[in-house]
């Protein structure tokens, strides 16, 4: 079974109880090999909602005896796909809550998938552990070099104050708090030994993607299709 569950519609909450009820279910049905795709960093609590809702169920996953292996991705390449912040860098701003210095690591989505499928693949060797996923690793105005370098015109990075960000999202300040102070701390050495073809994010650009440019429109048409 794999498992990739959400925070979005109904809160930390409810993915808490998503989460016990896929497991409670795998156990009833005799499921021996359960990937969850967590989060880096859900090892241990955080104080970020939608992280924590994320150890307490691989926790409950251990609680259970379910043979399990943890997928925890970095941020996702993807999440510049979401709308006004696709709009804004189209646009020449590149708007992100980190300091200009402080190294934020990625993951595509479709690599993801690839440890899911290679944990299925190989039980022996991944049963019963966590891997840290990220691809690359970037500060703040080197992605924005990379947009303007795909686009051919500038993209700067505009930096989102802490307690700007905190009045317009609490629980999107306390993730931007922890990527400033902690971070994501996959060994991407590592990572790459085991998926060779993993995509750094010049390769993710230039493989189309992203949605800002008319091939990453058609690409993601696709996968939605």
């Amino acid at each position: 079974m794999f498992s990739a569950l959400t925070y979005v519609e109904g809160g930390a909450e409810a993915e808490v109880r998503q989460g016990k009820n896929i497991v409670d279910a795998a156990v009833e049905a005799g499921v021996q090999h359960f990937v969850y795709s967590s989060v880096s960093g859900a090892g241990k609590l955080t104080g970020i909602p939608f992280f924590d809702s994320k150890h307490q169920n691989e926790v409950y996953i251990r609680s259970k005896d379910v043979p399990f292996t943890f997928l925890r991705p970095a941020h996702f390449m993807e999440n510049f796909n979401i709308g006004p912040q696709c709009k804004a860098i189209r646009d020449g701003k590149l708007v992100f809550p980190l300091p200009m210095d402080r190294r934020l690591q990625l993951i595509a989505i479709d690599d993801i998938g690839f440890f899911a499928a290679m944990a299925f693949d190989r039980p022996d060797e991944m049963l019963g552990k966590s891997y840290e996923l990220a691809g690359d690793e970037l500060t703040m105005p080197e992605i924005a070099q990379r947009f303007s370098a795909h686009l051919g015109r500038e993209v700067r990075f505009v930096q989102l104050p802490l307690d700007e960000l905190r009045t317009m999202d609490p629980e999107y300040h306390l993730l931007a708090r922890w990527l400033r102070d902690e971070g994501y701390r996959a060994d991407i050495p590592s990572v790459r030994r085991m998926h060779p073809s993993l995509l750094s994010f010049d390769a993710w650009l230039s493989s189309g993607y992203w949605r800002g440019t008319a091939k990453g429109k058609k690409v993601m048409e696709g996968v939605r299709a």
